[in-house]
């Protein structure tokens, strides 16, 4: 994959939706989920963006112990 970031920077455990956008376009999930450069979403996908980025928080938390 040309755009791909390097394998080090990739974490161990990636969801779907991250691991298909690394598929899809590297350097967008290098941009989005490394370098933390958030996109701003259409008006009418805040309500899904806001649930998934709950979820991710919820999910990251519980393997962590914290919930």
């Amino acid at each position: 994959m040309a755009n791909a970031p390097p394998n080090e920077a990739i974490p161990a455990h990636v969801s779907y939706s991250q691991f298909n956008e690394w598929n899809q376009c590297g350097k967008a999930y290098e941009l989005k989920r490394l370098l933390g450069l958030a996109e701003t979403p259409a008006w009418w996908a805040i309500g899904g963006h806001g649930l998934h980025a709950a979820t991710e928080t919820y999910d990251r938390k519980a393997l962590e112990g914290k919930c």
